[in-house]
């Protein structure tokens, strides 16, 4: 997937859809199992700079 792709990004709907639903391939079989919110894994360094954000110290009001 890394060949072709940057990242994976899963939506709410998708989780929904997807998790526990086993896909049977030639490789073998698959299943999403605890992925656990709509986030984004990326599988390629594509960025260019890190910068860190300061530490969240109180909520804002």
């Amino acid at each position: 997937m890394a060949r072709d792709w940057d990242a994976v990004h899963l939506t709410l709907g998708g989780l929904l859809t997807a998790e526990q639903v086993r896909v049977d391939g030639p490789g073998g079989a698959t299943e999403l199992q605890g992925w656990d919110a709509e986030q984004t894994v990326w599988l390629r360094w594509v960025f260019d700079e890190v910068t860190r954000l300061p530490d969240l110290l109180r909520p804002s009001p």
